[in-house]
């Protein structure tokens, strides 16, 4: 495998990841904290996650799922 083939392949995964944790935490917002986040909101949510910026626009959480759901983020999203 090449060295741009590698690189594709890893940005590819990224990507989707990012997508997965982005609809992820749509759904997760709509069905435990009973308000829906758009796309940009989710993936403000998933960024700040990511980058430990900290989540000052959704806080609080009215789930414990939710908090469930931002460990997951923060286990999965340490690259």
């Amino acid at each position: 495998m090449t060295a741009r083939r590698k690189v594709i392949l890893a940005a590819s995964f990224a990507l989707a990841l990012l997508l997965a944790m982005t609809v992820g935490t749509q759904w997760v917002f709509a069905r435990y904290e009973e308000r829906a986040l758009t796309v940009p909101e989710a993936l403000l949510f998933v960024m700040e996650t990511l980058t430990t910026t900290g989540y000052g626009e959704q806080l609080p959480f009215k789930s414990g799922v939710t908090s469930i759901w931002a460990v997951v983020l923060m286990v999965t999203g340490f690259v």
